[in-house]
């Protein structure tokens, strides 16, 4: 993940790109339509482990938090933190958001049998009762 957002970052701003790294080499590699934003679109990081929040708060614009309870969020967003502050960033440099299935009805049970069937479209791991 680390390198491919250098490499889609490098692409997106230089002219020809030549990379070299442990997954992947490019060799005068280019994009033939440059981004509308600029220098390059934001680029959101889903992370659910260590290494992942890591690159988020390094490398990322934005971290999508995904299906936790408030104490996992307190603590996946310190890690996202102190990742941004070994390179020199903070945490206000980035985009914080949350994604969570939703399931809407006046009923409560029908309420969360909804919110429950959307458990296998997303990478879920905490816990069951959410």
């Amino acid at each position: 993940m680390q390198e491919t957002i250098q490499i889609a970052r490098q692409l997106m701003t230089e002219h020809s790109v030549n990379y070299s790294g442990t997954l992947y080499r490019l060799s005068k590699a280019m994009l033939q339509v440059a981004p509308v934003q600029k220098p390059f679109p934001p680029i959101y990081v889903a992370a659910n482990s260590p290494r992942t929040r890591k690159i988020a708060g390094m490398l990322g614009n934005g971290w999508i938090a995904q299906m936790m309870t408030p104490a996992m969020y307190e603590r996946d967003l310190r890690e996202v933190g102190l990742a941004a502050a070994e390179v020199g960033r903070s945490l206000q440099d980035i985009d914080v958001t949350y994604h969570a299935n939703l399931g809407i009805s006046g009923d409560y049970e029908e309420a969360r049998r909804l919110a429950a069937s959307l458990r296998g479209r997303c990478s879920y791991g905490g816990p069951s009762n959410l």
